[in-house]
């Protein structure tokens, strides 16, 4: 197995690998939460049935999960930009008027642009 690291005493390795401490941290603590939680339910104990407490884990459970799933992020849909790019409505009067032929003609490039392609013709690298 080839290492990742020239010099795995490093800082910047055992950062790493022990994991950032305030993770760990809000993770503890999330986890000590849903424990005391679970302990003050009585639903579904035999204390719960005594006093006629009904069995609400099962909802509960199905809220956490849908919870849990909205959450995690789907980070490719939301880095992406094709959802802005498929709008094509007009937002300006030039742009609602002109075609996109004649948008392209006001372009500054425009007036230059058959001196540009014969440039780059002339003066292509293989």
């Amino acid at each position: 197995m080839v290492p990742t690291v020239k010099d795995p005493s490093s800082d910047f390795a055992l950062c790493a690998r022990n994991g950032s401490a305030t993770l760990r941290h809000q993770r503890e603590k999330r986890e000590k939460g849903k424990m005391r939680q679970r302990f003050w339910e009585l639903g579904g104990s035999r204390m719960g049935k005594a006093i006629g407490v009904e069995d609400k884990a099962g909802d509960e459970k199905k809220e956490a999960e849908a919870k849990e799933e909205e959450e995690e992020t789907d980070y490719k849909k939301a880095a992406g930009f094709q959802q802005h790019m498929k709008k094509t409505e007009a937002n300006s009067h030039f742009s609602k008027s002109k075609t996109m032929a004649e948008q392209r003609e006001f372009l500054p490039i425009f007036q230059v642009k058959e001196d540009l392609l014969r440039v780059i013709r002339d003066n292509q690298v293989w």
